[in-house]
């Protein structure tokens, strides 16, 4: 009983010296970021905006998106279940064929942040670049963000998703 005690014990020190050690890390590391992404499509600015902005049909060619959830039209509001949890969206900006805005609405979430999808015709089709500027306030979560996973992940995903469901092939690049 002695023993299945000390080993509780100790375990339990250990899970908190881990929590308190990505927590001091997670201090030390900015709670900010931004990742820019783009990609080229042969289709013109308006066939792209009307993919991107049609949210309720996301699921069909989102392969981070399970479903969608639209509550309003104006603003659009809509939610993304996926991998994350159910992540409430908002329309901040509509600037059709050319600027869209999207911002995570909710106080729930342990992020916050926009997504801007900027349309740009180029010889050949359009050029979408997706910039995500997100913030993590918690220095726990922020560590393990920072440490597990890839910033560009998420611009990245849904730039060679929408590719797939256009049947094209495309590589995500920053801006050059």
């Amino acid at each position: 009983m002695n023993k299945l005690r000390v080993l509780l014990i100790g375990s339990l020190v250990a899970m908190m010296a881990l929590v308190a050690i990505a927590a001091i890390g997670g201090m030390m590391m900015d709670a900010n970021h931004i990742v820019v992404r783009e990609a080229t499509y042969t289709r013109s600015a308006p066939e792209l905006w009307s993919t991107i902005t049609r949210f309720d049909q996301m699921p069909q060619w989102r392969s981070d998106v399970d479903a969608v959830q639209i509550e309003s039209g104006d603003p659009v509001r809509f939610v993304e279940m996926g991998e994350q949890g159910p992540v409430p969206m908002e329309v901040t900006e509509h600037d059709a064929p050319h600027r869209l805005v999207l911002m995570a609405s909710s106080l729930d979430l342990p992020f916050s942040g926009t997504w801007t999808y900027e349309l740009t015709e180029v010889e050949g089709g359009t050029r979408l670049r997706l910039t995500e500027a997100a913030t993590i306030d918690n220095p726990v979560v922020r560590f393990v963000a920072h440490t597990f996973v890839d910033p560009a992940d998420t611009a990245e995903t849904y730039l060679v998703d929408l590719g797939q469901h256009l049947g094209e092939t495309v590589t995500p690049q920053p801006p050059t």
